[in-house]
C-alpha cells in the first residue's frame, strides 16, 4: 500500500476547496469507516450477478492534474464502476472491449488503495465472466475450429456468412478477456493476508468459484489455462514451429476475414494473448506450483518468440535522445497488399503489452527503458503536434480522422509511458483535463496510477534533507 494511502486509513484526507484548491486537514470519522459502510453497500449492490443496477451515467472527472489523488476523484470512479453495466455474454463482443477494461481499472485502483470495496467489484465481475464462458462439453460449436471451445464467442454481424452471425472466437478477443481474469488472481496470490480470507458468493450459480480468496485465484489460473490451450494446442491459430499466433489456413476463416489466411497475427493481436500469459507464468512461480505441466517455460518460449518477432520488424529513426520507433499494424499486408502503419488505436494495445513485459517479465523480456523511451518520443514527437495541438491517426505522424476527439483519446493511452518520457504526462494531462475528463474508465485508473506515482516521487524529494 503506498504512503499516501497509509495516511488516509489512520484518519488524513485530502479536501477539495475549491477547483484545484487542495488543503489537508484531519477529520473526526476517519476515511476507513467510510470505506468500510461503502463496501458494505456495494456487496449488498452486487446481489445482481451482472451489476445493472440503473444509474444515471457518471462523468469521471480528474479533479487536478497534479497533487495526490482526491477523495472526489474516488468517488466519481465508485459511483462510475457501480453503474456499469456488465453484459450477458460476449455475443457483441462487450466482454473484450468494455468489460475487460473496467476489470483492468478495478485492479488497478485496488493497487493503489488497497481497497477491498475494488477487489470484491472486481471478483464479482471475473465470476459472472468465467460463469459465461463457452461449455467445452455442450456449448456452441466455433464456425472456424468446427470445436466447442472453452472461450466467450461473438455474434457479430462482422463475422457473417451468407448473411447469418457465426459464433467465432479468436485470440485477440480471448486475450483481452483473459488478461484481467489472471491479474485478478496474481493480485490474491501476490498478498497472502487474503489467501485463507472467505471470498464474496452473490448467487448459487457461483458456488463453483465461492471459499477462499486463493481458491478463486487457482481457480482463475485453471480456467485461464484451459483457454490458452485451445490455442496453443491446435495448430489452426499457433504455428509450432515459429511459437507465433497465426490466422486459421482455412477457407471457413477466410469467408471471415479474407486476404489473412494463414499469416502472421497484428502485433496487438499476439500481444493481447501474451499478457495473460505473462501473469499466470508469474503467478505460477508465486504460488511455487511444481505441477505445472511445464507450463511457466512455454509460456515464456512464446513470449520471446513474439517479442524477437515484433523487433526484428519495427523501424529505428533518428539518432540519440531524440531517436523513435515505428512499425507497421502487421508484418505482412493482407492479399499481397503491403502493409499499413500501426494505427493509434491498435498502439495503445501494443504500449500496454510492452510495458507489462518490460515491468513484469524475466529480465524485461529484453524490452529496454531506451525502447520504451523511443516509443514514447514517437507519440511525443510524430503523433502529437505541439504546433496545433493536434493528435495523427498514424504512429508515423499521417492521418487526420473526422473525429480528433477519438485521435486524442487514442493518444491518451500512452500514459504509462510517461515514466520513460515524462514530458508525455503533461500533454496526456491538459488532454483529459481540458477534455472534461477521460471518456475510459481504465484511461481514468492510468492517469490517476501515474498522477499518484508522480506526486509520490515529489513527496519523497522535497522531504530529503528534511527533520521527519
Amino acid at each position: 500500500m503506498s504512503p499516501h494511502w497509509d495516511r488516509i486509513s489512520h484518519g488524513e484526507v485530502w479536501e477539495i476547496g475549491g477547483k484545484n484548491n487542495i488543503s489537508r486537514r484531519r477529520f473526526v470519522a476517519g476515511a476507513s469507516s467510510l470505506a468500510l459502510a461503502g463496501h458494505a453497500k456495494a456487496l449488498a449492490q452486487m446481489s445482481d450477478p451482472q451489476g445493472l443496477k440503473k444509474a444515471e451515467r457518471v462523468r469521471l472527472v480528474i479533479e487536478s492534474a497534479h497533487g495526490p489523488i482526491t477523495p472526489g476523484e474516488l468517488d466519481c470512479y465508485r459511483r462510475f464502476v457501480r453503474a456499469v453495466r456488465i453484459p450477458e455474454n460476449n455475443h457483441d463482443k462487450q466482454f473484450a472491449w468494455s468489460t475487460s477494461k473496467t476489470m483492468r481499472s478495478l485492479a488497478i485502483i485496488y493497487r493503489i488503495t488497497g481497497d477491498a470495496w475494488y477487489l470484491d467489484r472486481l471478483v464479482s465481475i471475473v465470476d459472472h465472466v468465467l460463469l459465461t464462458r463457452n461449455d467445452p462439453q455442450a456449448g456452441f460449436t466455433d464456425y472456424v475450429t468446427g470445436r466447442r471451445l472453452p472461450t466467450w464467442p461473438n455474434l457479430n454481424v462482422q463475422y457473417s456468412v451468407d448473411g447469418r452471425s457465426v459464433h467465432y472466437s479468436n485470440v485477440v478477443q480471448t486475450g483481452m478477456i483473459l488478461y484481467p481474469i489472471a491479474e485478478t488472481a496474481r493480485l490474491i496470490v501476490a498478498n497472502p493476508t487474503l489467501h485463507n480470507r472467505r471470498a464474496p458468493v452473490e448467487d448459487q450459480r457461483r458456488k463453483e468459484t465461492g471459499g477462499t480468496y486463493l481458491n478463486k485465484a487457482i481457480l482463475y489460473i485453471d480456467r485461464c489455462n484451459e483457454t490458452i490451450s485451445a490455442f496453443i494446442d491446435d495448430d489452426q491459430w499457433y504455428d509450432v514451429n515459429t511459437r507465433l499466433f497465426r490466422y486459421p489456413d482455412s477457407e471457413r476463416h477466410e469467408e471471415l476475414l479474407p486476404g489473412a489466411k494463414g499469416l502472421p497475427l497484428p502485433y496487438n493481436r499476439m500481444f493481447a494473448m501474451g499478457r495473460p500469459m505473462l501473469e499466470i507464468a508469474e503467478t505460477l512461480k508465486a504460488l511455487d506450483k511444481r505441477r505445472n505441466g511445464g507450463l511457466i517455460d512455454r509460456y515464456y518460449e512464446i513470449l520471446r518468440a513474439m517479442i524477437a518477432y515484433f523487433f526484428h520488424h519495427l523501424e529505428r529513426h533518428g539518432h540519440g535522445d531524440e531517436a523513435y520507433y515505428t512499425w507497421m499494424y502487421r508484418s505482412f499486408g493482407k492479399g499481397g497488399r503491403p502493409p499499413t502503419c500501426e494505427d493509434v488505436g491498435h498502439l495503445g494495445v501494443d504500449v500496454r503489452a510492452l510495458l507489462l513485459f518490460h515491468h513484469e517479465g524475466e529480465h524485461h523480456l529484453g524490452i529496454t527503458r531506451e525502447d520504451l523511451k523511443r516509443i514514447g518520443n514517437t507519440y511525443r514527437h510524430v503523433i502529437h503536434d505541439s504546433a496545433t495541438g493536434r493528435f495523427s491517426r498514424f504512429m508515423d505522424g499521417s492521418g487526420q480522422s473526422e473525429h480528433p476527439r477519438s485521435d486524442e483519446m487514442y493518444f491518451q493511452r500512452c500514459i504509462g509511458l510517461a515514466p520513460f518520457e515524462p514530458r508525455l504526462y503533461d500533454i496526456c494531462a491538459q488532454s483529459i483535463v481540458n477534455n472534461a475528463g477521460p471518456k475510459s474508465d481504465l484511461i481514468f485508473a492510468e492517469f490517476l496510477n501515474e498522477k499518484n506515482r508522480c506526486w509520490l516521487e515529489t513527496s519523497q524529494t522535497s522531504s530529503v534533507g528534511h527533520d521527519p
